[in-house]
């Protein structure tokens, strides 16, 4: 008797056993998107500036239009300024535009620094937008006559 007792218990347990475990699936998703592209479409131009002594801040609005303002006693001649323009392509979703500066060199002049600004950061709503880069340019005091140039770099990435 006590041998079938036993050998129930083990019976009984071993079920209990082998229902001890238990399973489920998920769903694995995954979605590929455009990656984003940027491509230069004009450069930022500060055209012609007639230096002064006290110097002064030059800056382009970061628009299509471009246009130029002159702080200080500097002056300009009428020129060829503009906002540099660039077009993202990309899926739709969020993006950030962080923008990198160079200061402009000419050999043998002092620099100019550059601060650079944009007018968007958000989504491409079709496909392609276009973004545009203007800035403050720093001309110095008494800033030597040269052609000077430097460069500005629009990074975008997905948030």
């Amino acid at each position: 008797m006590k041998r079938i007792a036993l050998l129930a218990m083990l019976l009984v347990s071993a079920l209990g056993y082998s229902q001890g475990s238990s399973n489920a699936t998920a769903t694995t998703n995954a979605v590929i998107v455009s990656p984003l592209k940027v491509v230069k479409t004009n450069d930022l131009n500060f055209g012609k500036i007639i230096g002064s002594a006290a110097g002064g801040n030059v800056s382009i609005a970061a628009d299509a239009a471009g246009t130029r303002t002159i702080a200080s006693d500097m002056d300009a001649p009428t020129s060829d300024n503009q906002a540099a323009s660039f077009d993202i392509t990309g899926g739709d979703l969020t993006y950030t535009i962080t923008l990198e500066a160079s200061d402009l060199t000419a050999t043998g002049q002092t620099s100019m620094e550059l601060t650079p600004v944009t007018n968007l950061a958000g989504t491409t709503s079709s496909g392609t937008q276009t973004i545009y880069v203007g800035g403050t340019l720093a001309v110095n005091p008494d800033q030597g006559v040269a052609t000077y140039a430097g460069n500005v770099k629009v990074t975008v990435s997905y948030e």
